[in-house]
């Protein structure tokens, strides 16, 4: 983990070097254009073939910045907590889609999918999210191709007037027995993804009836993105 904060430190420290590199370039590029000469075309075009190497260099600023909150977490996850109600059952399905405000948009043997669109404090699309919660009836993994599946089937069925550019995805499924470690490398496997304006996050939750506890990847050591906080916020009103 020391190694990948170190490389985020180096990629920020260039992004911020070359920032004020273009800045000064611009800036003299200006102050030049009374000459009349190449001078300010040709600190233009070096202006511009910088800003595609600062893109570049974001990208795995971007990369690592990723790497290292993914990494803190799994090296400073939370055990397994206790929770109140038994996941899964009729109230929870009550609480989900009465107080919640979930609609229920398919169920299959495999798993029943539900999706709500918060509006956010505005209509614009940036502020609309689309959080969906897979609920599975089999105990497959969390990374089986039917949840990426349903996933895009749920999001080609929404009415093309419904535009987001946030989604949150949350899958939960339970077990008879105690958890394995099988069982939280699986749970492990969430994803996410900050591209300019547009997140998309995949959290798995996981119930053991057996123990009466809930398992999904956190951790209150790491610093996490607005973006994956509210992700974890709405988790926790689902299975809480």
């Amino acid at each position: 983990m020391k190694l990948i904060r170190n490389k985020m430190t180096k990629y920020f420290s260039l992004l911020i070097l070359l920032a004020l590199l273009i800045l000064g370039i611009m800036i003299y590029a200006l102050l030049q254009l009374d000459s009349f000469g190449i001078l300010p075309s040709i600190l233009l075009i070096i202006a511009i073939i910088l800003t595609f190497v600062l893109l570049k260099l974001y990208e795995q600023f971007s990369y690592y910045k990723h790497q290292y909150i993914l990494t803190g977490m799994l090296e400073n996850k939370q055990e397994p907590r206790k929770i109140n109600i038994t996941a899964l059952t009729t109230n929870f399905i009550n609480n989900l889609t009465q107080n919640l405000n979930y609609t229920l948009h398919q169920a299959t043997s495999s798993f029943s999918s539900y999706y709500k669109i918060d509006r956010g404090l505005t209509k614009r699309r940036t502020h609309k999210t689309l959080f969906v919660v897979l609920v599975f009836n089999k105990n497959i993994s969390f990374i089986d191709q039917k949840s990426t599946i349903a996933f895009e089937n749920l999001e080609k069925s929404l009415p093309k007037k419904e535009k987001y550019s946030q989604r949150i995805f949350i899958q939960i499924k339970k077990t008879e027995k105690k958890f394995t470690d099988a069982d939280i490398e699986d749970t492990d496997k969430i994803f996410f993804l900050n591209q300019r304006r547009m997140n998309i996050v995949v959290l798995n939750a996981l119930y053991s009836i057996d123990q009466q506890q809930v398992y999904y990847l956190y951790s209150d050591k790491i610093k996490l993105p607005s973006y994956l906080n509210i992700a974890y916020q709405e988790l926790n009103k689902i299975i809480t």
